[in-house]
Parts: structure tokens; C-alpha cells; sequence
């Protein structure tokens, strides 16, 4: 048993909606709106085979994410956003995520 395709879909359709409707808001604002919709669509498909399927949301909601850095800062080199909005937290590569400031 995995998620279907419809529920693939309708939940990266609702990632899209919220980061599309929120060009002009922070970074943290944008992880705020997305982190409860991501987490609950994860738990809930957390006891069925979802790897595939995380998988594939993870790679479209980083080029969403992409999509989205580039067009707030399209002055700026793809290397100056990445630095800017991806972090190397611990052993993880690539986390869209903000800075810890000490």
C-alpha cells in the first residue's frame, strides 16, 4: 500500500499554493506555513511504503523552493541562493533553512 497518485498530487498542489502565495514573506515565514502541512501529510502516510513517494515530494518541493529564491533575488548568481537559503545541518546536506544566529 501506497499514497495514490491523486494524493500526491493534492498535496503538491497545496505546497504550491502556499509558496506561491507567499513570494514576498521571510524564509521563516515561508518554513512556518509549509512545516505543518509537510509533517502532517508525512505522519500520515508514515505506516504505508512512502519512500517512493517522499521521495518525489522532496525533489519537487526543492525546486519549487529554487524557483522561489531565485525569483526574490533575481539579480544574484544560483550559487549566492543556494548559500543564502540552504543549510548543512549536522550530516544533512541541502536543508532549506535559516540561519542559527549565537
Amino acid at each position: 500500500m501506497k499514497p495514490s497518485k491523486k494524493a500526491i498530487k493534492t498535496h503538491y498542489k497545496k505546497l504550491k499554493e502556499i509558496v506561491d502565495s507567499h513570494i514576498a514573506i521571510p524564509q521563516e515565514g515561508l518554513i512556518r506555513h509549509l512545516n505543518p502541512v509537510i509533517r502532517g501529510w508525512s505522519n500520515y502516510y508514515s505506516t504505508v511504503v512512502s519512500k517512493e513517494a517522499f521521495s518525489q515530494m522532496d525533489s519537487s518541493l526543492y525546486w519549487k523552493l529554487t524557483k522561489w529564491g531565485n525569483r526574490r533575488h533575481s539579480n544574484k548568481t544560483g550559487k549566492w541562493v543556494a548559500k543564502k537559503y540552504w543549510q548543512a545541518i549536522g550530516n544533512r546536506q541541502w536543508v532549506f533553512a535559516t540561519r542559527a544566529e549565537s
